[in-house]
């Protein structure tokens, strides 16, 4: 009989959770999760509303995060109501930072899912707008804008990966798309 072990298991460590122009549109909200982490403040400030989130990148459905029943809006009218809005997942596998980028579908109201191999950084984010300024930039133009500046981009899902936490040391990664999601150490 085998038995696993802790490091036989590839880490997915969350280190944050990053939302642009999000549920409180123009803003953007960060809440460290590598460490111990409180959230404060007054009743409706969204202590809630951002800890419904975490599940999400472990493959919860977006339904049960919040029920219709609780709020009239759908999770995708709630959390992403722009073309610029992304949920964004910034976490550790192996020994490599990555980011799992969720935003709303275009057409069908759904969520759409990319994965970005480097850590956070707002720039990626955003682009000039007419006037010098910066804004968040759309989802259509998320892929082009990250492979102009040479960071990679997986293809865009449109169902959440399964993130297995089988290991084999024989088996090679397996891939949705071009997003890897079953990797040995």
């Amino acid at each position: 009989m085998v038995f696993a072990t802790p490091e036989s298991f590839p880490v997915f460590r969350i280190n944050r959770l990053i939302l642009i122009d999000s549920y409180k549109p123009g803003t953007l909200q960060e809440v460290r999760l590598d460490g111990p982490t409180n959230l404060n403040g007054v009743n409706g400030a969204g202590k809630t509303t951002l800890l419904r989130l975490i599940p999400l990148f472990f493959g919860e459905s977006p339904s049960r995060l919040v029920p219709k029943s609780r709020v009239n809006e759908s999770f995708v009218q709630h959390y992403l109501p722009h073309d610029s809005s992304y949920l964004i997942f910034e976490y550790r596998r192996s020994k490599q930072t990555c980011l799992a980028v969720m935003y709303a579908a275009t057409n069908e109201g759904g969520l759409c899912y990319r994965f970005v191999d480097k850590a956070f950084a707002l720039d990626d984010f955003l682009v000039t707008d007419g006037e010098g300024g910066e804004m968040p930039i759309s989802c259509r133009d998320l892929a082009r804008h990250l492979g102009k500046k040479g960071v990679y981009c997986s293809p865009q899902l449109d169902r959440p990966p399964r993130l297995s936490h089988r290991h084999s040391k024989s088996a090679p990664c397996q891939r949705v798309g071009d997003a890897p999601v079953d990797c040995p150490l």
